[in-house]
This record gives structure tokens, C-alpha cells and sequence, in this order.
């Protein structure tokens, strides 16, 4: 590779002034003197932000700029500077409890007969986030503790002295059991405590000895019914059924009893819509219609026909759409718009709806050289997209400098 003094030796013009953002100081000196040109003034800047540090944000010629061979350079570069530390503490946070539990504890609301009460109180624990500059670091601190100042303090079963004493009975069923035979019955007692609290505590047992009485009971019945006959059948209009009774008992197999009746005269009435007006030809967004209603007994016969008619809601403006809106960018590749259309909902009033519309978006990429001072132009093409999504080729070229570099014209669309 030849030095910079063969390189330029005889041949002092214009240098392009290269890219030395984000390299270090040292790769910024190499590059500069590598292109011909001299780096004079070299400032450094602090920052807190460990990812700048050592990296140049800053030339006194832009990158890519034709300048004069062996021009005077400046730049700047940062400098990596830790930020100090400042500790501090959140806000105070519960992480835990527990429970304390003991007999007879005061001070309490039970004055001086509280033998017998069964005491709890709450021991509350907290801490704080150890911050840094702010940030939790995972860690915690200030630790501290709250007990509660009152016990609080009842009388529970079984606990503190206040055992059972006694039983009382509440409740006695009916003897169960099989019929004639020995039985048991379910009977329920309450416990009596020494405090003579809690009051509501019961059990309930079985006790065996009792007879069973063998009398036989009703003790339910159900109705189900057979199909129709023909008209006429048993004497009756709309025919006859079978009446299906079914008894239950005590004791022993249910009993069915078969009877007949006639039929229920069941009146079946049906709607056929005849005629809907169009919508607003009576009244303004109202749609006409008429109905007709037959009912019709067991047998067939009409025992009514009847015509009627009403208004319900509808929208007149149904199917109509207002203007398109401006094509807007939805992506990096498309285009979007909408309108507003009406349409008549299922309860017959106007609803709205949003239309939209989507196509390509006519973009380009970037210029790509195709030549380099071909018969004294330089040219560049790009590949661009239409709306319709298709794909077309843009082509343009300038004048060569008299040092065979492009750009010394303007360009101009080939």
C-alpha cells in the first residue's frame, strides 16, 4: 500500500472527507490521516451514558464532502463518566404477619371475669426497597415490625377452661326404620360450656330402640296422559285420551289407575305477513305492514280471522355512502381511506358502517450506481412501486468532474 506522500505526491487536489462518527479517537486519527487530511483539534465531552463513551459525535467537515487535500480537521468525542450514586429507601411495605394466641390476656373489654377467653393479636412485618439513583436493586432495608396494642379476646369452645358441663336435648324425629320392625330416631342435643357461652353448638345422633308403625299411606301421586283418538271418538270433539294416575305409598309397590277423558279444544293461532309498504310511504323512516291471523280449533275449523297492521322503524337512507376520505399511510408499504355507509339494522333503524380501502404506496429505494464515468456520465438507477403494486425501474445521470468523480452537475431523469 503506498504512504501518503506517494498517494497525493504531484497530485494535490480535492479528498472526500470520511465518516468518523462513533469510532475512537485513535480509529478517527487513523482514518483522517489516511485520506490526506490533518486532525488538529481533538474535545472531549462527559457522559453518563456508558455506551457513548470513547466514540467521536462530532466533525468540522461532513462526511463525504470534497475538500481541499491536507485541510486542518476537528472533532469531538465523549468520555465515559459514572454517575454518582445516591442511596435512599421507598415507601414502607407489609411482608408478612403472624398471629399471637393466648388465654385470659388484658387489656381487653371482659373486665375482671375473662377467665375463660381465648385472646389473639396480629404482629405485623415490614420493610422498604433499597433504591439506587431511584432504581430498586433488588435488595431491602429499614426493617421494622407493629404488634397490635389490644388483644382481641372471645369465648370460643373448648379452649381457656370452658369445657363442656352438660347436654341438652333439642329435637326427636319420628322412629325410621321399616315397618313393624325396631327403628332408631335422629336426635339432636346442644352442648352446655362452662361460660355458659357459645349457646348454638349441637350434635345430632342416632338412637336405636324405637318401633316402626306398619299403617300404610299415600304418600304421592303423578298424572300422565295417552294420545288422542279421532274427532268424534268416546263422543268427544277433538277425540279421547287415557288418564294414567300413578300412587305411591309408604310401604309396597306404587299403584297405576286407568280413566279416560276427552281431549282439550287447543285454539292454534298463525301469522302471514301480506303485504310491507315501502320504507317512509306512510311516515318518515317507517316501514307499513299488514298481517293476517288465523286460529283454527282441534278439528280445523276457523274461529277467527283477523287483519291488522302497524308501523315499525326503518332507514330510509340505506345503501347510501358519503365521501371517500384522503388516502392516508396505514404501513410503510400502503395507503388507506374510508367512508361512512348507512344501512338498516334488524330493529329497523340506521346504522353506520365503515368502508375502507387499501393500495400500494408509491415509494422508491435509495439510488444505486449503475456506472462510474461511463463515457463522461455517471450513472444511478432505483426500483420504485406504483399504487397498483406494480414495480417499475427510475434511471437518472450527472456529469463527470474533470477529476473523473460523479456529481459535478446536476442530475438529470434518463
Amino acid at each position: 500500500m503506498l504512504g501518503i506522500g506517494g498517494r497525493f505526491a504531484g497530485a494535490k487536489g480535492m479528498v472526500q472527507m470520511p465518516d468518523i462518527s462513533n469510532l475512537t479517537p485513535e480509529q478517527a486519527l487513523a482514518a483522517i490521516t489516511s485520506a490526506g487530511l490533518k486532525a488538529r483539534t481533538q474535545t472531549s465531552v462527559n457522559t453518563s451514558n456508558s455506551g457513548l463513551g470513547n466514540k467521536v459525535f462530532n466533525q468540522s467537515a461532513t462526511a463525504g464532502q470534497l475538500i481541499d487535500y491536507e485541510t486542518d480537521i476537528d472533532f469531538s468525542y465523549y468520555i465515559y463518566q459514572a454517575p454518582a450514586v445516591t442511596i435512599t429507601y421507598g415507601p414502607s411495605e407489609q411482608y408478612d404477619s403472624g398471629t399471637e394466641t393466648g388465654c385470659n390476656k388484658t387489656p381487653n373489654n371482659q373486665g375482671s371475669s375473662n377467665q375463660y377467653f381465648l385472646c389473639t393479636r396480629v404482629t405485623r412485618y415490614f420493610r422498604s426497597k433499597l433504591l439506587e439513583n431511584g432504581v430498586w436493586t433488588g435488595g431491602y432495608g429499614q426493617y421494622s415490625t407493629q404488634t397490635d396494642a389490644n388483644w382481641n379476646c372471645s369465648i370460643v369452645a373448648d379452649q381457656c377452661g370452658n369445657t363442656q358441663v352438660s347436654t341438652t336435648e333439642i329435637s326427636r324425629s319420628a322412629c325410621i326404620g321399616t315397618p313393624g320392625t325396631t327403628g332408631y330416631q335422629d336426635v339432636t342435643y346442644r352442648r352446655n360450656y362452662a361460660a355458659g357461652t357459645p349457646t348454638n353448638v349441637t350434635y345430632t345422633i342416632q338412637e336405636f330402640g324405637c318401633s316402626v308403625p306398619a299403617a300404610k299411606f299415600e304418600t304421592g301421586r303423578s298424572v300422565s296422559y295417552g294420545p288422542c283418538g279421532s274427532a268424534g271418538s268416546g263422543g268427544c270433539k277433538c277425540g279421547q285420551r287415557s288418564v294414567y294416575t300413578t300412587i305411591t305409598y309408604n310401604i309396597g309397590p306404587s299403584e297405576t289407575i286407568t280413566t279416560t277423558e276427552c281431549c282439550p279444544d287447543n285454539i292454534s293461532c298463525s301469522d302471514t305477513p301480506i303485504y310491507w309498504f315501502s320504507c317512509g310511504a306512510y311516515a318518515t323512516n317507517k316501514k307499513r305492514w299488514t298481517y293476517r291471523t288465523v286460529c283454527t280449533d282441534c278439528v280445523g275449523n276457523t274461529v277467527s280471522d283477523t287483519r291488522y297492521s302497524g308501523d315499525v322503524d326503518c332507514c330510509s337512507q340505506a345503501g347510501q355512502c358519503g365521501a371517500w376520505s384522503a388516502w392516508t399511510a396505514s404501513s410503510s408499504s400502503t395507503e388507506t381511506r374510508t367512508r361512512t355507509c348507512f344501512y338498516e339494522t334488524s330493529s329497523g333503524s340506521c346504522g353506520t358502517r365503515t368502508e375502507t380501502e387499501t393500495r400500494c404506496a408509491n415509494i422508491c429505494g435509495n439510488w444505486i450506481d449503475t456506472s462510474s464515468c461511463s463515457g463522461g456520465y455517471k450513472s444511478q438507477a432505483r426500483t420504485c412501486t406504483s399504487t397498483n403494486c406494480s414495480t417499475y425501474t427510475e434511471t437518472r445521470r450527472t456529469q463527470c468532474t474533470s477529476g473523473g468523480g460523479g456529481g459535478g452537475g446536476a442530475w438529470i431523469a434518463v
